[in-house]
């Protein structure tokens, strides 16, 4: 393929992504579809890693997450919470060398489900506006827009419960996304109640009087 050619490839996949949601693009894809210059915060980092802050944060102190740049404290601070910037192709290489994002590769293209409580704790990413209220779920963003957003888009990670309590500005994202951790909740409700009801029958049934055997 000529050089020509190869950059009208890659111009196609540019426009072929730009209307896709960020959870339905592949980690390596949206990595690789970042400005060459990029410098991400942790939040931003985990957005396109699919990770949490949490997460991110541990890995760090673990040692086994993607090199980070950090700033260096001024002498004679005793500083913790330093600056931490993460760079594309430091985290592109790092998403190359780890065969277990292939199974997160996975996951991102199916798309956030809501099965189990846990589901309606995880943390995810929000994007919140000037006035305080969530502006939607960062995954349900288009690519376009979280890499037009970088560095001047707050991202707010929460759980998924917390975030449906919170003032949105957009109504029909809201309820799609209140509705998905509402069932997950009520499942869970009934799983729970099930479960007390097994309780106190068996807890019942043991303490019912038990007759002698009569002899035949």
């Amino acid at each position: 393929m000529s050089g020509e050619s190869k950059r009208v490839a890659q111009l196609a996949e540019e426009i072929k992504f730009r209307g896709e949601r960020m959870r339905r693009v592949d980690v390596l894809t949206l990595i690789t579809m970042l400005p060459d210059d990029a410098l991400l915060t942790t939040s931003e980092a985990a957005v396109f890693l699919r990770r949490s802050v949490s997460k991110m944060e541990r890995m760090r102190v673990d040692g086994n997450g993607p090199p980070y740049v950090q700033d260096a404290p001024a002498p004679g601070s005793k500083a913790t919470n330093l600056a931490v910037l993460y760079e594309k192709a430091a985290m592109k290489s790092w998403v190359k060398s780890h065969t277990a994002s292939k199974a997160m590769d996975h996951a991102a293209l199916q798309g956030r489900t809501f099965a189990t409580l846990l589901d309606a704790v995880d943390e995810m990413a929000f994007y919140f506006d000037g006035q305080g209220r969530v502006e939607g779920a960062v995954e349900n963003f288009t690519v376009a827009q979280v890499i037009e957003g970088l560095g001047r888009r707050r991202i707010v990670w929460m759980p998924a419960a917390e975030g449906c309590s919170r003032p949105w500005a957009n109504l029909a994202a809201h309820k799609e996304l209140a509705d998905q951790v509402l069932a997950a909740l009520s499942r869970s409700s009934r799983a729970i109640e099930q479960s007390l009801q097994a309780t106190d029958i068996g807890e019942g049934l043991a303490e019912l009087p038990t007759e002698p055997r009569r002899a035949l």
